[in-house]
């Protein structure tokens, strides 16, 4: 909480509201988010009412993520699209071959949704060359 609270104090911003509750082990499905008992700390972050403060917002939770993946921890996938593919790739080892497997038996991606674009991109999107013209 001094870590969440010094983050939010860097990027000059309190948060909206925190709630804390007790997370069990699960080992049901292939994205596991909780390998064992965790105590979440749900944070909401204020909503940002420019493209400046949008990205300030993403990198306060870029950094909450890392303070996270710090202390062993990890993030809900399905509700943090601001991770970074390092972030993902340290807490969902087993994301790379989710996502393979689902190209494979959908290669005309007829099943599709946001979250699955989103790290789709991620990991198997092309390098984009940058150029500036005149």
């Amino acid at each position: 909480m001094e870590q969440l609270h010094a983050r939010c104090g860097d990027w000059r911003t309190e948060p909206d509201g925190l709630e804390i509750r007790s997370i069990l082990s699960e080992d049901d499905t292939y994205l596991r988010w909780a390998p064992r008992e965790y105590s979440e700390v749900a944070i909401r972050l204020g909503a940002a009412p420019s493209l400046g403060g949008a990205v300030r917002m993403t990198q306060l939770a870029r950094d909450l993520i890392d303070v996270a993946i710090d202390h062993g921890g990890s993030f809900p996938i399905a509700l943090t699209p601001q991770a970074t593919r390092t972030q993902a790739e340290a807490c969902y080892p087993r994301l790379k071959a989710f996502l393979a497997e689902k190209r494979r038996r959908d290669p005309a991606e007829r099943i599709t949704n946001a979250w699955y674009s989103r790290y789709r991109g991620l990991f198997f999107g092309e390098d984009v060359e940058v150029r500036w013209g005149r």
